[in-house]
């Protein structure tokens, strides 16, 4: 017992406490968010159970607290052991839920439904990916921009990122891109590929805006929307609103539970306390709390860029840009859609919207950065990935 109390300890020790401080205060700011931006379902019970939602928040974020925990004491290199079968039941959770999920009313199925429990496969699919080319990148960065390795590279990316688009999720599936992308580039392919990639998809476009299991009609017409600022309808009513809530908050904001937007039986912002929460930030907190919340947000992503650059190998250093970049790719198309600078494609805001599934991967994917960081220094500060070979 004493032995374990030690090891707790000295565990503790390691631990980027500046990371985890921001976390939590992204998880409470986004917490009382929440609550009061569910006060609608008071009067609209329709729209959901606010003591059940509050719950459900809760305990994905004890549960997912818990899991960073775990993970943080474990060796990352040792969970890279596993990245196959990882990888295999990611995509067979990704068919599954293609096949038995709902969320079709919503655009997309991409959910699994237990009794009132939604569990959103995609989410922690993340966490499996960004493993997966962390490790096929660095087990092949002696000859990177061979064309054997980038076909493998593109077979890793395309299979999830195709049963995804397949379920209609655009939202997940461009940031499962930005993610590749990002950890590619960090790697040191050759931006010849990058080149090509980008003359395949403009040569591709024609056929992947008419594709209608991607790009339904009402997908299309938001998009569109997007060069009529001016224009108020079924398609932009969402983003209006939201713009409306956000520029009413003034400096200071209405106050918490205050914002006749957020609380207003009708009309209001759909989804506020889900893909619009930075809506109700900014109406209830105004320009200040909006700017506390992109402030606390960048403090991650400039502690994970840290993480990264100090990490003992190749191996961490690409799975902490892996998750930086999804951190980075959520936060932009989140806010984005709420100003109306980009189109709805259904992107929660990291720590702060409501969903269990998205809170628990992101306190996960926060576990195995913590985990790079605790094991920066086990080899006398060296970055000998010799050492690291399983």
């Amino acid at each position: 017992m004493k032995m374990l109390f030690r090891d707790i300890v000295k565990h503790l020790k390691t631990i980027d406490w500046f990371l985890v401080i921001c976390v939590c205060a992204a998880l409470f700011f986004g917490f009382i968010a929440v609550k009061s931006s569910t006060n609608i379902f008071v009067f609209r019970p329709d729209l959901g159970n606010q003591t059940r939602s509050l719950l459900a928040q809760t305990a994905a974020i004890l549960l997912g607290i818990s899991g960073a925990a775990v993970i943080s004491k474990s060796d990352y290199m040792h969970i890279l052991k596993y990245w196959k079968y990882l990888y295999i039941i990611s995509l067979i959770s990704l068919v599954a839920v293609r096949l038995f999920g709902t969320g079709a009313d919503l655009g997309n199925t991409s959910w699994f439904r237990i009794g009132p429990v939604g569990i959103q496969p995609s989410e922690f699919v993340k966490i499996a990916f960004i493993i997966t080319i962390a490790n096929h990148l660095d087990k092949n960065k002696e000859h990177i921009n061979s064309l054997k390795n980038i076909i493998f590279l593109g077979i890793y990316f395309l299979l999830p990122f195709g049963l995804i688009l397949w379920a209609g999720d655009l939202g997940n599936g461009l940031i499962y891109s930005f993610v590749f992308l990002s950890m590619c580039f960090t790697a040191g392919v050759s931006l010849w590929y990058f080149l090509g990639g980008a003359f395949v998809l403009t040569a591709l476009a024609p056929i992947l805006w008419n594709w209608e299991v991607l790009m339904p009609e009402y997908r299309k017409m938001r998009i569109m929307r997007g060069f009529e600022p001016g224009v108020v309808d079924d398609w932009t009513y969402q983003v209006h609103r939201s713009m409306q809530a956000i520029g009413s908050g003034g400096l200071f904001g209405k106050g918490w539970q205050q914002g006749p937007i957020t609380q207003g039986r009708s009309p209001r912002v759909p989804q506020q306390w889900t893909d619009f929460i930075f809506s109700a930030i900014g109406e209830e907190f105004g320009f200040i709390g909006a700017m506390i919340t992109i402030i606390i947000l960048t403090l991650i992503i400039v502690r994970i860029l840290i993480i990264s650059r100090s990490a003992r190998n190749n191996t961490g250093s690409l799975i902490c840009a892996g998750v930086m970049a999804m951190f980075i790719a959520q936060i932009i198309i989140n806010i984005g859609m709420c100003l109306g600078m980009l189109p709805v494609i259904g992107v929660t805001l990291p720590f702060f919207s409501y969903g269990g599934s998205s809170v628990l991967s992101s306190l996960l994917c926060i576990g195995v950065v913590l985990s790079v960081n605790s094991r920066r220094n086990i080899y006398y500060f060296t970055r000998d990935e010799n050492l690291d070979k399983y």
